[in-house]
């Protein structure tokens, strides 16, 4: 087969289009017949070598993250997918392989395409979608209804889709594109838009709660000073916070990236903590459990009020009746025992005081049966990285609405921002001007 190869590191002569060997579809593995791919910036830097340091390639190496094409063969034990299935995947980031003809990739990594997007287009999903979702969700920025948000860069895939989330989130969202990129932000929902080339951040004296930051460089330190205190920063373009590189780097290398993550972070971290702003380098990670689970999970077939919550950080939650997204359930603030649910029951909470499954059960019970007892839902679906260890809680709550982990937990935040966005645009908000 052809395959665009990566010989070495460096500028464009270190690729070439090639022939080599097809892969088959091991156990486990989804063999796909690639219809477009992803192009990104993250696509450049593993070319000229950006990561070598903590994740260094074997050469030759089939390049590229993200594709979408059509199921041409599933190993032993795949019964999600079918020869003939539309899918979408962001393949292993160690291993790359998706400009390629063929890409043999895990099944827990593909999810179904949407139906009503061109494969053209949702090859373009996979990484800008679930950056924009996992970045809003309870795991990071946390967006609130109401909260004043600033997404830099905006006009981008991430951006785009980032906008539109927070738009549906009930957030004020301001955003930093050119003249020329304001009706596609406009278009995404942004509430206002500063023009990059006439005026910096700064120079306007807007004030923020939380900002999502996607161009990095010598803009950190103003937009600091535009957050207020409390607030968040939140950025997938500036120095690595400590801890963010740890799943990217090799086992090996783990040590040298911690130390390289504290050094080239510890100036911008100094000026978060005298502004009191918290500041976090984000990587996306192939775990999200989001609107996706409406249309190919857990919630696939249930007609009634499905609710679902992401156990993470805080409690993330959306609530979706027929089919239809209801948006801002924020769920995870609802008051038990006079505070929010959240900072009793979330997973972080779990950690940081060191509670076993059982102990944190009996809290999962007081949260789920007052939601239970308010909204009276056909099905709860848990998501978030503690569900995959579902067997070990799950089976302790006893309620009377079945609840079940997000049987899509690994990928459907790939597609979940995309169906929000539909999902706005085929159910309008009556009460919007």
């Amino acid at each position: 087969m052809r395959a665009l190869v990566l010989q070495s590191y460096g500028g464009r002569e270190a690729m070439a289009l090639t022939d080599v060997p097809a892969p088959t579809a091991g156990a486990g593995e989804v063999l796909i017949r690639t219809r477009a791919v992803g192009l990104n910036p993250v696509d450049a830097m593993h070319r000229e070598g950006d990561f070598k340091a903590i994740a260094p390639d074997d050469f030759p190496t089939v390049a590229g993250n993200e594709l979408s094409g059509i199921v041409e063969t599933v190993g032993a034990g795949v019964t999600a997918f079918a020869p003939g299935d539309a899918v979408i995947t962001r393949v292993d980031p160690s291993g790359h392989g998706a400009f390629a003809e063929l890409a043999a990739v895990r099944a827990d990594w593909v999810a179904a395409a949407p139906a009503r997007m061109p494969l053209t287009d949702a090859a373009g999903l996979p990484l800008a979608g679930l950056t924009a979702q996992q970045a809003l969700g309870p795991e990071h920025l946390d967006l609130q209804p109401g909260e004043r948000l600033l997404i830099t860069g905006a006009a981008g895939g991430v951006g785009l889709i980032a906008t539109r989330l927070a738009h549906l989130r009930g957030a004020h969202v301001t955003v930093t594109a050119s003249a020329a990129g304001e009706p596609y932000v406009r278009e995404a929902g942004a509430d206002a838009v500063i023009d990059y080339r006439a005026r910096t951040v700064a120079e306007g004296g807007e004030r923020f709660d939380k900002v999502f930051d996607l161009i990095g460089g010598d803009q950190m330190a103003e937009l600091l000073g535009s957050i207020e205190p409390g607030g968040r920063l939140v950025t997938i373009a500036g120095p690595p916070s400590p801890g963010s590189l740890r799943e990217t780097a090799r086992p090996s290398r783990r040590p040298l990236a911690a130390v390289v993550s504290r050094v080239a972070s510890a100036k911008v971290r100094r000026a978060a903590k005298r502004a009191g702003v918290t500041y976090e380098f984000f990587l996306m990670h192939p775990d999200g459990a989001g609107l996706a689970e409406v249309h190919f999970g857990a919630a696939k077939s249930n007609p009634g009020l499905v609710i679902m919550t992401t156990l993470g950080t805080g409690i993330g939650s959306a609530m979706i009746y027929r089919g239809v997204l209801i948006p801002n359930a924020e769920l995870g603030h609802l008051e038990i025992g006079g505070e929010d649910a959240e900072k009793r029951a979330a997973s972080s909470i779990k950690d940081r005081e060191g509670l076993s499954y059982p102990q944190w059960s009996k809290r999962l019970q007081r949260y789920y049966s007052h939601v239970e007892m308010l909204f009276s839902p056909d099905l709860f679906v848990v998501g978030g990285g503690v569900s995959r260890d579902s067997e070990k809680f799950l089976p302790l709550l006893d309620l009377r609405t079945p609840i079940v982990p997000a049987q899509m937990r690994n990928r459907s935040g790939i597609i979940g921002a995309a169906l929000a966005a539909r999902d706005a645009q085929e159910h309008p908000d009556p009460l919007a001007d």
